[in-house]
């Protein structure tokens, strides 16, 4: 119900308010994702590890296509998986693990 001529009461937000807001540590407690489950994770690394070992016999009966699936598929979420695991924070020797271990998978489609 503004009048004409009348100046209305918005109150403006105040800076030092926002900064003090932005640099306040986050309440992780209420966050609905917290991060992959290490669980989850396992399962991942264990299924491409059985995957894994199947591509030797499909190679030497020359399976090209079901190679090709493997790597796409399954080892496809293992590239997702390495990546979660090996975030930033982790040691260098596993970061470089991770992406030798990429970089094999790639390998191993590209030949198929």
């Amino acid at each position: 119900d503004a009048k004409y001529g009348v100046s209305s009461n918005m109150e403006l937000p105040n800076y030092i308010d926002y900064l003090i807001e932005k640099n306040e540590v986050p309440d992780n407690s209420k966050v609905l994702y917290k991060g992959a489950d290490p669980s989850t994770l396992l399962r991942r690394l264990q299924d491409a590890e059985r995957r894994l070992q199947e591509i030797d016999s499909l190679a030497e009966q020359k399976k090209w296509t079901q190679i090709n699936g493997i790597v796409t598929g399954p080892l496809g979420t293992l590239s997702m998986t390495l990546s979660q695991i090996a975030s930033p924070e982790s040691s260098p020797a596993l970061k470089t693990a991770a992406k030798k271990l990429k970089a094999d998978v790639l390998a191993i489609g590209q030949a198929a």
